[in-house]
């Protein structure tokens, strides 16, 4: 009984045409998302350009210039596909693995609103958002609920695992948000009410009677962070645009159109028992499997993830953390573990603070000296690189990071294994003892 009610309701007809308007707002997004990555592709013209890998993600590092350029010259095409509508599905599917690649190349450029691009991306491919405004020839101006209902489970997904991220003392003491200009009072208003609108708007945008009202939270919710915080970018712009996902069933219809359809009620007869529909049945469902697990990662794994960066990254930690690093890099003799003379990274505040702000981030850095050194003074078995790393996470005081006697330039880096020569991270009650 319970499964056939979820059956009819994701099978319930919804107007195309919020999700196709949708889709063009999305695809002009995408479009300067790519202009981005034009910029960085061409970095990689210097072959001894260095790059940033996710640890979990290195397998699609490709740090090849004409590689890259290919693949941002097919993502362009595939998002004209997805903005016209033409063949859709496979130029959305495209789009998203070409968008993707160029993301997963380097983790100092990382943001929770690029890696949700992608992921919206994947899931439009799956819908029907070509149904209006499109140049298909098969337009339909009615699709399944479900092709909105994957969309809004996704930006739920976001929210609620945003907020939880917040639920800790750092957060709640205001340690995270210090430095703000701004009175204590309004402080403490965006302490609370951001914590607890992240867990609860999932919520109110799905139960009809408090969409709008939610939907209107949603609106000044980022039109304020557009104005306190300086480095979210287009993050606003993309939650405002996503909100035409709510725009389901009647309530699309009677906004975007000044018609009603009278067929609106009617239920799509969609065969979920074909070959092709139990295929995008599987795929989702892994797709959600990995949506929900990877944000609890951490929770298998000993540490801060914001300390060691296990489990930080995918996972919507979004303005839940501040962390403050400084580092220094010396040439040691690990013959007698002596260091010989500290190495100008040449590396300006900025660049520290992005491409050292996890501790497997460093060790590139600290390979590529390395190989330098060895380029210019020949190789030495005895050369290692050590760092004095230190970091101050959410006003926490100053701690090193990283073992400063460890040869930074051989350790590996495990995303989920046990990294001995990272420190663990102690707060400042454990200190104070």
């Amino acid at each position: 009984m319970f499964s056939t009610k979820i059956k009819n309701y994701l099978l319930k007809a919804s107007a195309s045409k919020a999700l196709s308007l949708y889709r063009v707002l999305f695809a002009l997004l995408m479009f300067n998302q790519y202009f981005k990555f034009s910029k960085r592709v061409s970095f990689y013209k210097d072959p001894d350009y260095l790059f940033f890998p996710y640890p979990e993600l290195d397998w699609l590092a490709v740090g090849s210039y004409p590689i890259l350029l290919f693949i941002l010259l097919i993502g362009i095409l595939s998002n004209i596909g997805t903005l016209l509508g033409v063949f859709f599905r496979w130029t959305t599917l495209i789009n998203s693995v070409c968008y993707f690649i160029l993301f997963a190349q380097d983790s100092v450029y990382f943001n929770n609103h690029y890696y949700l691009m992608a992921l919206l991306c994947f899931l439009l491919s799956f819908t029907g958002a070509d149904g209006s405004i499109s140049l298909t020839k098969n337009k339909k101006a009615l699709i399944p609920r479900w092709h909105y209902v994957i969309l809004q489970l996704m930006v739920g997904i976001v929210f609620f695992y945003g907020g939880l991220s917040k639920l800790n003392t750092d957060w709640f003491s205001g340690r995270i948000l210090a430095g703000m200009d701004l009175p204590g009072s309004i402080v403490q208003f965006l302490i609370y009410s951001g914590a607890f609108f992240d867990l609860l708007i999932p919520f109110f945008l799905v139960w009809k009677r408090t969409r709008i009202v939610a939907l209107a939270l949603v609106i000044a919710f980022n039109i304020t962070n557009h104005f306190l915080f300086n480095d979210i970018a287009s993050f606003p712009v993309l939650m405002i645009a996503t909100l035409l996902v709510f725009f389901d069933s009647n309530m699309g219809i009677s906004i975007l159109d000044t018609w009603q359809n009278k067929g609106i009620t009617k239920k799509i007869k969609t065969a979920f028992t074909t070959h092709s529909n139990a295929l995008i049945i599987i795929i989702l469902g892994i797709f959600f499997f990995l949506q929900l697990g990877l944000p609890l990662r951490h929770h298998l794994i000993q540490g801060h993830p914001d300390w060691t960066g296990q489990g930080h990254y995918f996972a919507w930690r979004m303005k839940s953390y501040k962390k403050e690093v400084s580092v220094d890099f010396y040439a040691f003799d690990k013959s007698n573990n002596t260091r010989l003379y500290k190495i100008n990274h040449g590396l300006d505040d900025y660049t520290i603070q992005r491409s050292t702000a996890m501790p497997f981030m460093p060790l590139i850095i600290a390979k590529n000296l390395k190989k330098k050194i060895n380029k210019m003074d020949g190789f030495n078995p005895n050369l290692g690189i050590s760092m004095d790393y230190k970091a101050v996470l959410n006003g926490h005081p100053e701690q090193y990071g990283i073992n400063p006697q460890a040869d930074v330039s051989e350790v590996k880096y495990r995303a989920m294994g046990v990294n001995d020569w990272i420190f663990p991270f102690k707060n400042s009650k454990y200190l104070s003892k």
